[in-house]
């Protein structure tokens, strides 16, 4: 499940441009580091 998130967020952040992009990405990174640490 977090590998599917990963690649989801790797395409997320080439779709979605800009600060929005990579805040984005940053908020979808720490949901996974938790959910790794769940």
């Amino acid at each position: 499940m977090v590998s599917n998130l990963s690649a989801s967020t790797r395409a997320l952040k080439v779709a979605v441009k800009g600060r929005f992009g990579q805040k984005l990405t940053r908020l979808i990174k720490k949901e996974v580091a938790s959910l790794t640490d769940f």
